[in-house]
Formats: structure tokens, sequence, C-alpha cells
């Protein structure tokens, strides 16, 4: 079957004098295409007709430059200040409404609207007109667009748009107020643009269809031959007319195909077959039907996955033989409805495919770069004066520094200011310190008055500045990859090749619009407002499109929809193929109503379904395969549901079409485990045994109560910690951690029953500690010392420096804790005979080595301990430790002490601590073999203590309890230093994997 453009192109072929003719297209891909087909058609030399786009022909005709996007905004600002006054809103507001507003012009002067109607008071409206429009002409635009206004409903039609607004009076008054005044702005920009020799896009139109009206030739080629447009705006149908009057127009309406049997298709189909009516085709087409081909339907269970079996599709294709040159495959197309699948397709593509050809537009927003500099310049925004030095939020640091771009290219940079925030817990992150590292004074160089245009033009350089030093690194890393000519051996990554220019283009569009934005400033200033430059970078750039248009003549044809029209392919493979992204289901952006739109006959919501709907048949109609895939994801635009165009097709054709449906599940489907086993003998295991703590303590390797307990909840978890020794430790964040936390509840306490000697030695020996001296601490000094331990310990200032902030809320938390512990100590004294305590340790590291074998279990191994409190109140020796969380205090077996934490089962890690700290205790002081062990629940000091079963527990060495414990402790020990057993995950359902760090190596 041959393709449009095919048919097209053989019609000129046979003619001569080509030379004379302008061919017009839609999008500039058709014609890239129709110019091969031309080429391939003609028989000997021949001279080549001028080939372009309408936005192209209809420039040439009024000879205007277009104005920039950025440039654009300013100059309606300007119009929009000057019509308003005082009423003015500040730009960093106008922006968003500029933008609808800038579109809403456009659309308008494309449809010839009368603007002094559109924007007229709607209340006394009563007659509406299109410009420069005969009455036959409008009779075929209403005809072709089906619109209908009853103008004896009128006062119904101008006040029903608007009654969304009657609840807010003052929104209504404001809205209108601005209505009434758009004529105003309107000729106010379009004045100020033509005073600077600019225009834009809807002023070409409109004025070449003015002119061409008037059947003024000048400018005319003197043949023109417009080809396979599917929808008209209102001047390009005057454009039509005036050149079918003038007798040098020619027109190609892709209208073959015969779909008519629903009436959204009629509606779709229609529509072009009454402009080839209008304005009739040359000869006919050769006759389309879907009868007869192979559409298959797929379902991928996420959308992202969508581009991976699209790839596979792709080569499944050509093993088939329906590339039949794979280093091309210019006869195969991956089209894209939602253009944020396009990275994850170009990582998706395999080395089967040697080469791709990339045309769409894809929204600069989605890129790196851009999302960088969105980083940058929050970072900017929210940075902090102080006197002359300037700080960044180091959340903004850290999310500059984990960005790709950063962590990719910056990698030493990125890890030095990482490791420098967490080492020192710094709030706010110099802007000096950060400019002496390489490449970032060009980020981190401080915005110091964002008021001053000078000052502004200068970081706008500097954004700049960067974007082509990392162009440079991308360029430079393109090159390193680049195989020779006969090297093989990387042909797998050809796609990612490819993939380093992308990220060039993405750099290249992103400073171009800096420029523009730079140029607009230098040329009108920048309007007074605090976030201006930052707000106008980000909103501007939303509007931004890259145009990827390669070389359309060979490879694998990725493209938007919009691209593929006028163009057919033997092999389709269309993703999204998902209700409301095919066809999308969207509102237009515009201040003006669906109805008011439709009255001066400008683009609407269901004109825009009807164009996609025409598109799609169109597309599939000659293709011989055709794959339609969808996502069956839960969440998402269109989640789960297929398009409507899939449901039709089976209604329409039924057993006439091959069509299959296949799905690609995964859900429910679940891996088998695989049991991580680390056999101790092929490791590097410490050796806690030898030598001994007496005998080398320097070097001798200790066990801990800590890391026990890491052994008894997970082997694994043990291994990859304190053999491999890979930390578990959260990342620094916005507030303190329990640790922290902790240490200086313990460091303020131990201020008080422990302190240093003067001179910051530490203290020996028992020190008494009497209620007086609490009650003193608690209304003199402990405020001063938490203040102290929170600037050393988490804010790491002086300590002297004024607590601020959360660190202030959290100061009056700490506060708190330490209030109940003194409290129940007063509460102890004062019910006891002595009313002081003998502080004997606090906070003292001991180094011991513990046997606990029994029959043939050696369990002999070096300890180290460290006791928050040691001390004595009426002859009982104490061993206190201070818990901030939920530990439980009580206990009836020994299982409570060894039982895995599963279910409702919870180990008392307090308890089995405190016993391993008493025995240690004993070993050093045989002397003292009955200890009391006592938990300062900080939480609730009502649970303090420990208790077994109902009765207070108090530790005596040669008791059953211990003794049992010391069985149970030694199986336990036995087990891990036996090397010949393996470091194995936990059991399947234990606690302890809901917040391991390390599920990422186990996948538990």
């Amino acid at each position: 079957m041959k393709s449009f453009l095919q048919q097209v192109a053989e019609y000129y072929a046979t003619g001569q004098g080509l030379e004379d003719y302008c061919f017009v297209f839609p999008n500039r891909r058709s014609g890239k295409f129709f110019e091969q087909r031309l080429g391939e058609a003609i028989n000997g030399p021949a001279m080549m007709p001028r080939i372009v786009t309408m936005t192209d022909f209809l420039s040439d005709v009024t000879g205007y430059i277009q104005v920039s996007p950025v440039e654009a905004m300013m100059v309606l600002y300007k119009a929009y200040v000057q019509v308003m006054g005082n009423e003015a809103a500040p730009i960093d507001t106008f922006v968003f409404w500029g933008n609808l507003i800038i579109n809403d012009f456009n659309d308008a002067d494309m449809n010839l609207v009368d603007m002094r109607q559109l924007y007229s008071n709607l209340s006394d409206l009563r007659k509406i007109s299109t410009d420069y429009l005969d009455s036959d002409l409008r009779q075929a635009i209403e005809r072709v667009l089906n619109v209908r206004i009853p103008m004896e409903n009128s006062d119904r039609f101008w006040r029903e748009p608007w009654q969304g607004m009657a609840d807010d009076g003052e929104v209504r008054r404001s809205f209108f107020s601005l209505w009434e005044r758009l004529y105003d702005i309107y000729c106010t920009y379009h004045q100020m643009l033509r005073e600077q020799g600019l225009s834009t896009i809807g002023m070409v139109y409109r004025d070449a269809a003015q002119r061409l009206l008037l059947l003024d030739e000048r400018h005319l080629p003197r043949k023109v031959v417009m080809v396979g447009f599917s929808s008209l705006s209102v001047s390009e149908m005057a454009v039509f007319k005036a050149l079918k009057q003038m007798g040098l127009g020619q027109f190609w309406w892709d209208d073959a195909l015969d779909v008519t049997s629903l009436s959204e298709l009629s509606v779709a189909i229609g529509m072009v077959g009454e402009y080839a009516r209008m304005f009739p085709a040359p000869t006919a087409l050769e006759p389309v039907t879907l009868r007869g081909k192979c559409v298959e339907a797929v379902a991928v269970p996420s959308s992202v996955g969508q581009a991976k079996w699209a790839s596979h599709r792709i080569d499944l294709l050509k093993r088939q033989g329906f590339i039949p040159h794979p280093e091309d495959a210019v006869n195969t197309a991956v089209v894209l409805p939602d253009e944020r699948l396009f990275i994850p397709l170009l990582n998706s593509l395999s080395g089967e495919i040697a080469h791709f050809n990339v045309t769409m537009g894809y929204p600069l927003r989605h890129a790196n770069i851009v999302s960088l500099m969105h980083l940058v310049a929050r970072a900017h925004k929210q940075a902090v004066r102080h006197g002359d030095e300037w700080t960044f939020y180091r959340e903004d640091v850290k999310d500059i520094m984990s960005h790709p771009i950063i962590k990719s290219m910056y990698t030493r940079e990125a890890m030095t200011v990482t490791n420098h925030i967490a080492e020192h817990n710094v709030w706010n992150v110099s802007a000096a310190w950060l400019c002496k590292l390489r490449g970032f004074d060009t980020l981190f160089s401080p915005l110091q008055d964002v008021a001053d245009v000078q000052q502004v033009l200068q970081y706008i350089d500097r954004l700049m500045a960067f974007c082509h030093e990392v162009d440079a690194q991308v360029r430079r890393a393109d090159v390193s990859r680049k195989p020779s000519v006969d090297d093989d051996e990387h042909d797998d990554d050809a796609s990612i090749r490819e993939l380093l220019p992308l990220q060039s283009a993405f750099i290249e569009q992103y400073v171009e619009a800096l420029e523009q934005l730079k140029l607009a400033i230098a040329a009108h200033g920048l309007p007074v407002a605090d976030d201006t430059l930052f707000y106008l970078i980000d909103r501007l750039i939303q509007s931004y499109v890259v145009p990827f248009e390669g070389e359309p003549l060979k490879g694998l044809q990725i493209m938007g929809v919009q691209e593929t029209r006028s163009l057919d392919f033997e092999n389709l493979v269309i993703l999204s193929m998902n209700e409301r992204v095919m066809p999308r289901k969207h509102g237009i952006a515009s201040l003006i109503p669906d109805d008011l739109r439709a009255a001066f006959y400008m683009l609407t919501g269901s004109r825009q379904e009807a164009i996609a709907t025409y598109d799609f048949y169109r597309l599939i109609s000659r293709a011989s395969r055709v794959v339609l895939v969808y996502s069956t994801a839960s969440t998402g635009v269109g989640a789960a549901e297929p398009s409507r165009f899939i449901g039709q097709l089976k209604l329409l054709f039924g057993d006439e079409i091959v069509f299959r449906e296949m799905k690609v599940d995964t859900a429910g489907v679940t891996p088998a485990e695989i049991p991580i086993c680390v056999p101790k003998a092929s490791t590097p295991m410490p050796d806690y045994v030898t030598p001994s703590v007496m005998a080398d303590p320097v070097r001798a390797k200790c066990l801990s109560h800590s890391s026990i307990a890491e052994y008894m909840d997970c082997p694994l978890k043990f291994y990859l910690h304190h053999v491999e020794h890979l930390t578990d430790t959260s990342d620094e964040n916005d507030f303190m951690d329990y640790g922290t936390f902790g240490n200086i509840i313990h460091d303020t306490l131990q201020a008080l029953y422990y302190p240093p000697m003067p001179g910051g030695e530490r203290r020996e020996g028992v020190f008494v500690v009497t209620e007086q001296m609490i009650e003193q601490f608690k209304q003199e000094r402990m405020r001063r010392e938490v203040e102290r331990h929170i600037n050393e310990q988490y804010l790491h200032h002086e300590a002297t420096e004024p607590i601020q902030g959360e660190a202030l809320i959290l100061q009056e938390t700490i506060e708190t804790f330490v209030l109940r512990a003194l409290d129940h100590d007063l509460k102890l004294l004062s019910d006891s005979d002595a009313h002081s305590l003998e502080v004997i340790e606090c906070e003292k590291e001991h180094r011991v080595q513990l046997d606990f074998s029994h029959d043939d279990v050696t369990a002999r191994f070096n300890f180290t301990y460290k006791p928050d409190r040691v001390d004595r109140i009426d002859g009982r020796l104490r061993m206190v430790d201070y818990k901030t969380g939920n530990d439980l205090t009580v206990f009836s077996l020994l299982d409570d002490l060894f039982v895995a934490p599963t279910g409702n089962k919870k180990r008392r890690k307090a308890i089995l601590q405190l016993m391993l700290y008493c025995n240690a205790w004993w070993l050093e002081h045989p002397d003292d073999d009955v200890i009391e062990p006592v938990i300062y629940k900080l939480r609730n000091m009502d649970e303090a203590g420990v208790s077994h079963g109902k009765e207070p527990y108090v530790f005596d060495a040669r008791s059953e309890v211990n003794l049992d414990f010391r069985c149970r402790m030694g199986d336990v020990i036995a087990g891990l230093l036996d090397m010949s057993g393996d470091f194995s995950q936990a059991e399947p359902g234990s606690k302890c994997c809901q917040y391991c760090r390390f599920t990422d190596f186990c996948r538990r």
C-alpha cells in the first residue's frame, strides 16, 4: 500500500516546473519525508521545489520577526501596568495569568476574532462576529465545526459561563474589571511589539490572512500546495480560500479512510471530509481500510514498564524480518502520547537497533538541568544573610548535592559537602566555604540584591557559566564513550551513546532560555518584587519545549502524536494507550470559556478530541502491524483504563480485524526468597578471645551488649556491621536523633552525679550527692548544662550561644526528662535514712573477660561495658541505666530476655543489658555479689526499676535465675564464636527487620 506522501509525490513527479511550487506542510517532519518520496519518484534531474511549514510560509508573507516567550511576557506586563495603573498586580502574581493571556491573544488572532467584541462588557453584548469573514466563509466554518450560537438567548449565554464566580462578589468584580480592560491591554501590547519590530505567531497569521483575503499576491510563489492538514484555524481557512480564489492553491487531504460507524468518528473524519469538499484535491487517493489488519493490545503493569516492553517488541520485529534494515528501521515508529516516557524509552532501547531519530516536543521542565537549577534557585531564595556572610539552608544544599548531575560530575565536592554537614550537623552552610569548591563558585555566589538589575544579570551569567561547564563535561563523556569504527565490543551501548547528546540539547535549550531572560531584563528592567527573578526563571521555563528534530530519514522513529501527521509506517508501537492520555483529556488553559471560544470559532476541548481521533485512525490506517500498549497501574493519569480507541476497534470491526490482547502481568508473582548465609570461616571475623583484655588491653577486640543483642536479633546484621564495618546509622536530618538526645540527658545528669575534677580531670572514687545538691542543681545549673550540651553535641556551636528554633523545643523536652530523674532520686533520698547517694562511677568504660562456659560449651570472650551510673543508697549497690524509650522493665521468664522479637513477642533488651553488666561488675568486684539493677524509664518513671514477675528483681550472682542466664548466654556466645557456622538472616517476620537499614542487602 502506498503511503499518503508517496501518492502526492508521484502526482507531481511526472510534471515540469517543480521549482515554481511551494509545498506547505503542518510540520517539518512530514516535509522531510515528502522530499525523500519526491526524490525517489522523479526520473532524471530536476529542480526541487520549496518545502516549508505553514508558519514559515505565512512569516514570508508578512516579513515579521517573532518575539521570544520571555520578552513577550515582559512586554505584556509593561502593557498591563500601563493600562491597570495602581490596580496592577506584581509580576510574581501576574506571570501565571500572563501565560494564559498570551495564549488567548495568539489563539484569538489566529482565528481572526474581533478583539473589541470578545473583551466587551459581557452583560451588554448582543452580537458576536469574526473579523474579515464574508458570509459564505463564515457559514462554511460553522458547517465544519458544527457551531451554532442561539442569539435569541444571548443573555443566558453570556451569563452562565460566569456563574461559578457568583459566590464571591469581589473575585467576580475583579475578573470583570480585568476582562473589560483586556482589549486595551491587547492593543497596547501589540503596539509595543510593533514599535520594536516584533510580532507574535498570532499576529503573523492574522496579518497574512488579511493581506491574502485582499487578493494581495505579493511575496507568494506561483503555485502553493497545501498537504496533509487535519484541522484549520479561521485564519488558515481564510488563507486557503484566498489561494483558491487567486488560482494559486492546490490542496491534499488524507480523507481516504472510511470509518464513520460511530458518531465520534463521524465528527472526526467528517471534519476533514468537509475541508476536502471546500478545497478539493487534484485527484482521489487510493482507498484505505482497517479490515484485515493485525492489531495487538498489550497491558503492562506499570507506566515505565511500557518503555521496556516496547524495546522488546521492536527487537522481536527485527528478528521476524519486519524491519529489513535494522541499521535504519525508518519503517518503524514508536509514538509517545505521554512525553514523560521519552527518557525511559531511550534507556530501554537495546543495541539491536543501531540508530534512532527523535522528533517531538519534550517539555524542558522534565530535564535534569532544569530540576537542578530549580533547586539552586530555591536555595538562593531561602539564603540568609548574617552581617556580611551569606548562608544556605542545609536541606537545600543537601538536595543540590544529591542531584544526579552534581553526584556524577562533582562527586568529590558533593561528598565533601555532605560529610561536612553530617560531621558538624550544621544548619546553615557558609556560601563562602561552598564557593571554594571546584565549580561551586558559580552556583553558590550569593545574589546580594534581587532588585538590582546588574546583580541579577551577573547571577544569570553565573548560572549560564555553570551550564556551559556541565555541557562541556557531557560532551567530553560523549567523546570518551564513542568506540572506533571497527570496534564491535560496545555495540550494545549504541543507544546509551546517543543519550549524551540529548543531555547537551537540554542544556543548550536551558541556556537559550536564560539568555532570552537576560536580554529581556536588560531591555525592559526588572519589576520590583521579592522573588521576581526566581519566580520568573521557574515559571517561564514551564512553557519551553525542546524541539528534537534530527535526520528523520534514518533510524527508528520516536515521535509525539502531533509529529505523526501525514506520515505512514509499516510498524507502529503506540504507548500510553490509556483513557485521558490517548486522546488526551484536559481543558484548554485559557481565561475564555469554551462556549465563548466556540462562538468565535476558537479551539475547544471537544474539537481537540475530534482532531486526536482523526490523527489516531489516520495513523494506523496504512500500517501493517499495530501494537497498542497501555498501563494497568492503579495510579496516575488514566490509571488502569484502556483508551476508548481500543474498544472502538473491537466494536467497529469485530472479526474483520486480527485483534489480539495480551497481558504482561507480574502482579502477584513474588520471586522466591533467596536465603543469605555467609560462612564464618570465609570472613575476617574479629577474634573476641585472643588476646584477652588482661594480656593486651589495647589490641583486644571486645563484644558489647549492643553487638550481642544485634547478633541475637540477626546474625547477618552482626556480620554486615561488625565484620564488614558497614554503618547502619541514619543520615542527619532536621531533628535530633535518639542517640544525641540520650547522650545530652546522660551528660547533664553526670554533671551532677559525677562531675569532673577541677581542670577537667576524670574523677576517681566515691562522690556523695545530697538532697540539697540536687535541689540546687535543679534551680541553678540544670538549664545551663542542657544548653551547653545541646550546643556542643547537636548544634556544634559555642557552649554559651543562645538556643533558638527547633532546638529550643527539644531543650524543654530534655529538661523534662532530666527533672523526672532528679525528682525520682529526691524521693528515694527523702525515704532513706542516709539522705545521700554515694556515686561510685558514671559512664566509665570497663574491659573484662567474661566466661559463661558450662558443660561442653566454651563461651569465654572479651566484653566492654559502660554503666550510666553505679551508686549506693542505704547500703544497697545499684546499677542504674537511663532509658528514653519504651523499654520493658518487667520479665517473668528468662525466655523474655532471649526470645526472638516476632509477632507480639518483645525481647527485654534493657534487662538483658543490665544482667550482662551485673555479671561483669561481679567479676571485677567479687564481694559485690548482690546488685540492684535499675532502669530509669524517663518517659514514665512510675515504671522505673526491674521487676521479676510482680516483685522487684535483685541480682544475685549465685541465684538460680542468674545461673540459668549464664547458661543461656553461654550458648549464644558459643554460637557467635563458632567458626564452623554461618551468619544467617533473622527469622521471617522478625520485628528487627522493620527499621533495619541493611534490608537493601538482604531483601527481607
